[in-house]
């Protein structure tokens, strides 16, 4: 009985050749051949030759047998439309493409899902004996893919290969060719991957130091400091990167960044060149200092400080100090650090002290540092809401408990709408804090309403918020009605319904308010 020579498997339909091609078999390849199996015979998943396959891994004899035999050296697959050069090129195999090439192969040949040429693919994976056989062969070296743009040395600098870069460099390729789809150069590249050698070899070729992107607007030395590439930065600064550039989305600068990642090394050199420890972004105005402590990082918000970085310097979006950040965001050693200098009592655009963000988030440590320093614990914000009345209202019993021990705050104190603490322990569900305060208030004196009507609110029902409401602090369920201004705290202002019905308004009276979400709506919406 005969074997059929050209039967295909049943996973991918491949034929023996394709197969015994792929892994290199010389001898059955060639039994094969003189068979008379089809040289161009290809599989049902990719629709590769036994020529494609060989190439893709490399077996020079085999590919010579192949093409003995006839094998179209320009076939391509029907997956991504590479031919037998594509593939060895983009997988370093030096012998497989002198052999392809010295037998017609299209150095120019592109595919089909990015047209890609052999010498893009080369260059991207740092093949550099295949990168300077296809240079020789006449390959363009600013051939450029579809989807991106990028010449062989923007995706070679990318790669990190020196030599690969060198030779790209000695072979005429643009310095300053530049993507379609994010405006980089290849210095931008290379600085934002951190490759010292690739930069320093840009930098020796004339790349434009203060290069920009069309995405960000940013420059090789934003992209190093924004990934933290101490060695690169440096090397960009010697080379008279400018210290002050400031990116298009945000308005940051090099140093904002470094300050806001916490890249202590690369804020010191900054410093030490220059750097701006005042500069303001255009979002939200902050500073470095800001951005440090608001993200927690000590040992930068301690350079910058030993750098005479303003401590009350205040954010244009907010009104929030260093401090104020930093308590609402738990950071004790920050904090810590801060109130060394800090006013601590400073206020923000609603009024709301330091001490506010730290018991609106439960942050108790950062309480009892507060209050060892002599904050002012009666302080209401522009809504009448005290310190005592936002750590009920957000249900933080120990720091309810922190400021009771204290003896210097007001149980019966309401705010501006005329709720009462007490109205809010009660809203909360919160029978622990309800009964230290009936505890605290009988304690000293104080009259305090037991019967008051509130609004029932489940603690179930806090899931799937979106907002907050910048009056009660309490989230704002994401399918109920919100009041939103667009202008007071930089557009970043929402009030809910409940607190908008009894006359909570924004800072700015003469503002108006655009009405959000269902008018009706069932709040398990939010939890189902």
């Amino acid at each position: 009985m005969n074997a059929d020579i050209e039967a295909k498997d049943g996973m991918y339909g491949l034929t023996p050749l394709s197969w015994a091609a792929k892994y290199g078999h010389e001898a059955v390849v060639r039994l094969l051949l003189e068979s008379n199996a089809d040289v161009e015979s290809k599989d049902s998943k990719y629709g590769r030759t036994p020529l494609s396959w060989v190439a893709r891994d490399g077996g020079e004899a085999v590919v010579r047998l192949l093409l003995e035999s006839g094998a179209d050296v320009e076939s391509k697959d029907s997956e991504y439309g590479r031919t037998p050069l594509s593939w060895a090129a983009g997988y370093g195999h030096e012998a497989v493409v002198r052999l392809l090439l010295e037998s017609g192969a299209d150095v120019e040949s592109k595919d089909c899902e990015y047209s890609r040429t052999p010498l893009l693919w080369a260059a991207g994976y740092g093949y550099e004996a295949v990168v300077r056989l296809l240079l020789e062969s006449g390959a363009d070296v600013e051939s450029k893919d579809s989807k991106y743009s990028r010449t062989p040395l923007s995706w070679a600098v990318g790669d990190g290969d020196e030599a690969v870069v060198r030779l790209l460099l000695e072979s005429g390729a643009d310095v300053e060719s530049k993507d379609s789809k994010d405006g980089r150069t290849p210095l931008s590249w290379a600085a934002g991957y951190g490759y010292e050698a690739v930069v320093r070899l840009l930098l020796e070729s004339g790349a434009d130091v203060e290069s920009k992107d069309s995405e960000y607007s940013r420059t090789p030395l934003l992209w190093a400091v924004r990934y933290g590439h101490e060695a690169v930065v440096r090397l960009l600064l010697e080379s008279g990167a400018d210290v002050e550039s400031k990116d298009s989305k945000d308005g940051r600068t090099p140093l904002s960044w470094a300050a806001g990642d916490g890249h202590e090394a690369i804020v010191r050199l900054l410093l030490e060149s220059g750097a701006d420890v005042e500069s303001k972004d255009s979002e939200y105005g902050r500073t470095p200092l800001l951005w440090a402590a608001g993200n927690g990082h000590e040992a930068v918000v301690r350079l910058l400080l030993e750098s005479n970085a303003d401590v009350e310097s205040k954010d244009s979006k907010y009104g929030r100090t260093p401090l104020s950040w930093a308590a609402g965001n738990g950071d004790e050693a920050v904090v810590q650090l801060l109130l060394e200098k800090a006013n601590v009592d400073t206020k923000d655009n609603i009024s709301r002290s330091p001490l506010s963000y730290a018991v609106i988030r439960g942050e108790n440590i950062i309480v009892m540092a507060l209050l060892n320093h002599g904050i002012e614990l009666e302080q209401a914000d522009i809504y009448g809401s005290t310190p005592l009345s936002l750590a009920v209202r957000n249900d933080r019993i120990e720091t309810v408990k922190t400021l009771l021990t204290t003896e210097q705050v007001t149980a019966s104190s309401r705010d501006r709408f005329g709720r009462s603490v007490l109205w809010w322990a009660k809203r909360s569900r919160s029978t622990d804090i309800e009964q230290a305060l009936l505890a605290y208030a009988e304690d000293r004196g104080e009259v305090v309403c037991k019967d008051e009507k509130y609004t029932d609110c489940s603690k179930a029902l806090c899931a799937g918020t979106r907002w907050g409401c910048d009056v009660c602090t309490l989230p704002i369920l994401k399918h109920t009605v919100r009041y939103h201004c667009q202008f007071c705290n930089g557009g970043d202002f929402d009030i809910c319904a409940d607190c908008y019905e009894i006359g909570g308004r924004c800072l700015e009276d003469r503002h108006v308010l655009a009405q959000h979400g269902a008018q009706h709506s069932d709040p398990l919406d939010d939890i189902l």
